[in-house]
């Protein structure tokens, strides 16, 4: 429990930074006339703000799949060098923990992880909100939208 309360309170900013890009992510697939599904779906299996953002725009153009592969890896890569910098402090994390830490690793959650340390639960907490946090902001942006209105979506 200590753990999850450390957790906490170092993600609070991650909590005001991705609901704000979160909501705006989940108002811009609205505007476009996603279903909440695919908001859903991409918050869940891409979890890369930059990317989620640029593929609403890519999936209402003619499907380029490897202009669309090598996007989500140029806009990803930088995330190949926090993966190599956290190999150590993941090594004892154990089957089940390190996938979800390599997975949940965004820019704020290795800042978050790597400054603080803290042991392989206090890691996957902070993980695992952060996460949690991206994906209910990009929701509440979504329910946001569709209960606006389109003469009020326009602005979006």
């Amino acid at each position: 429990m200590q753990e999850f309360k450390t957790a906490l309170k170092l993600s609070l900013p991650v909590l005001g930074a991705y609901w704000f890009l979160g909501i705006t992510y989940g108002l811009l697939a609205s505007s476009m006339g996603y279903p909440v599904w695919v908001t859903l779906s991409m918050a869940l299996l891409v979890y890369s703000g930059s990317a989620e953002f640029i593929a609403l725009t890519m999936l209402c153009v003619a499907f380029n799949p490897l202009a669309a592969i090598g996007m989500a890896l140029m806009v990803g890569a930088r995330h190949l060098f926090y993966g190599i910098s956290m190999l150590d402090r993941y090594q004892g994390a154990g089957l089940w923990r390190k996938p979800l830490l390599i997975f949940w690793l965004t820019d704020e959650t290795f800042a978050i992880n790597y400054a603080n340390g803290g042991n392989y639960s206090q890691q996957l907490w902070v993980s695992m909100l952060d996460y949690q946090y991206w994906i209910t902001g990009g929701v509440m942006g979504y329910l946001i939208g569709s209960s606006m209105g389109e003469e009020l979506m326009q602005w979006f």
